[in-house]
């Protein structure tokens, strides 16, 4: 018999300075729970590996606070300051500062060349740098309005503000502006698909727009949600599904067949739904949450094992699902290839989770089970 049993005793506290003030670091033993027997069913709640407290962090829905850098590191944005965190190491690195009366709106970092940055600031400035110790920048002026929300493919970056401007740049040229659109409304999310074909935008006005680079038109609307949708992402394992979130007058989570513009699954969160996530391994998803009036389902992160039908247009179905709650609502959240998923909530704190651990010890449990009950 396995029997162990979860370790909750916090460690020492550490504390960084990070030019914010002080960083108090709160370690959880990360031993994952087996259940005495193995024929009971795991827990639903688990533990983060460690938590960062954030007390400069912008209280902002629209705000993508996190972004991917490389395997195991992440982009943090705290108000007028970036840090890159190392989820393995959880070591810290100060990227760029601003005057304390400027705000970062967003950052992204060229997947082509991790020492090129672009950040935008609440002065509509968009700055790009062209390495880590900021020796080279070019700062550019955009059109009267403030952008939260970038996506970059290959060379091309893709930006939106909040009136509904896109606007797309290849910074090798001279005039490095070479396409522009006008949205029905405030851009929330942008998201390129795998072959840069198909850029989904997230609007304020409830809709999800296609928009074919090729042709520069809009390819399909999705009008379901009722609410302002952030939450995007692209499956990569089949490039036609697409993933949307909605705010919280709609509370739901679609997945999309873009050839056929049908619903492929939809859940109902009943509450804010912040990021949505493909995890390629094992063919997951994972759903953040942000405010609820069910308080108990606030912050939650729910993760979704599916096995794939022989019909496509059905699409998965669903296996299990491990639900992590939290204090306080999520704002963002960040999926690094290493498969630790960052958050970030409104208690001003970020936590990491080790997911595709939990979920293939969960696997491994649910498989003893059944060869223990064939026998």
């Amino acid at each position: 018999m396995i029997n162990r049993v979860l370790q909750k005793e916090r460690e020492e506290n550490y504390h960084y300075n990070l030019g914010i003030g002080d960083l108090k670091e709160r370690f959880y033993n990360a031993q994952q729970y087996v259940p005495n027997n193995e024929f009971n069913r795991a827990p639903d709640v688990m533990q983060p590996l460690y938590e960062l407290d954030a007390y400069t962090m912008t209280h902002d829905y629209y705000t993508h606070h996190l972004n991917n850098y490389d395997q195991d590191n992440v982009l943090i944005m705290f108000g007028n300051s970036i840090y890159k965190h190392n989820v393995k190491c959880n070591t810290h690195k100060l990227l760029f500062q601003t005057k304390a009366k400027n705000q970062y709106t967003s950052v992204i970092v060229n997947p082509l060349n991790n020492n090129q940055y672009v950040v935008n600031t609440n002065k509509n400035q968009l700055v790009l740098y062209r390495d880590e110790e900021k020796k080279t920048k070019k700062t550019y002026k955009t059109i009267n309005s403030q952008v939260y929300t970038m996506d970059w493919y290959n060379h091309k970056l893709v930006t939106g503000d909040t009136q509904g401007v896109l606007i797309q740049r290849d910074f090798r040229c001279r005039q490095p502006i070479f396409s522009k659109m006008q949205c029905t409304s405030r851009i929330c999310s942008l998201k390129w698909n795998k072959t840069g074909t198909t850029l989904a935008i997230g609007q304020e006005d409830d809709k999800v727009v296609l928009y074919d680079s090729r042709t520069e038109t809009i390819r399909s609307e999705f009008t379901q949600h009722n609410a302002a949708v952030k939450a995007i992402d692209w499956c990569p394992w089949d490039s036609r599904l697409i993933m949307t979130g909605g705010g919280y007058s709609d509370q739901r989570a679609y997945i999309w067949n873009t050839e056929t513009n049908g619903i492929v699954q939809h859940y109902h969160t009943n509450a804010q739904v912040t990021s949505v996530k493909f995890v390629e391994q094992d063919k997951q998803t994972i759903i953040t949450n942000g405010y609820s009036k069910d308080k108990g389902l606030q912050g939650n992160i729910t993760v979704w094992d599916y096995k794939t039908q022989q019909n496509i247009k059905v699409g998965y179905k669903t296996q299990q699902n491990i639900k992590v709650e939290y204090e306080d609502a999520i704002l963002s959240s960040c999926f690094t290839p290493s498969g630790h998923l960052i958050t970030l909530s409104n208690d001003e704190s970020i936590r990491s989770w080790n997911m595709i651990n939990t979920i293939q010890k969960k696997k491994q449990i649910s498989s003893i089970k059944s060869s223990l009950c064939i026998r």
